[in-house]
């Protein structure tokens, strides 16, 4: 079991740091096309889908050692927080850091097909 636990932080962590890698190349791009406006908006969008991926799998390494009921409950309360959060992320990209809608939505969506394709990678082992 510790095994699985200790494999479940390196997935969390490996997907998180291909976020942020993603963020970077996702920025560059947008910077080289739009400029820095655009460059800067690509870059909240993809903090804030790895901020907010960040604080879900802080929050499942915290409860893995609980029984499976708690586990499942954390699950669908760190979801809900996780969305939330997102939102309050997108109201203050948009209204206090003037970001640019498109680069703000394209650097999130690109980001978090990070995650999706690796949770599709690891359902192949």
């Amino acid at each position: 079991m510790q095994c699985r636990q200790e494999d479940t932080a390196i997935e969390i962590r490996w997907i998180l740091k291909t976020q942020l890698w993603t963020t970077a190349g996702v920025t560059l791009l947008a910077l080289a096309v739009g400029g820095i406006q655009t460059g800067f908006s690509a870059l909240v969008g993809g903090l804030i889908s790895t901020g907010t991926n960040a604080y879900l799998g802080r929050r499942l390494i915290v409860v893995r050692k609980e029984a499976p009921q708690q586990i499942i409950t954390a699950l669908y309360k760190g979801e809900l927080v996780k969305y939330l959060l997102t939102a309050v992320l997108f109201g203050v990209a948009i209204v206090l850091l003037k970001a640019e809608l498109v680069p703000l939505l394209s650097g999130y969506v690109l980001v978090l097909a990070v995650f999706w394709f690796v949770l599709l990678r690891s359902g192949r082992k």
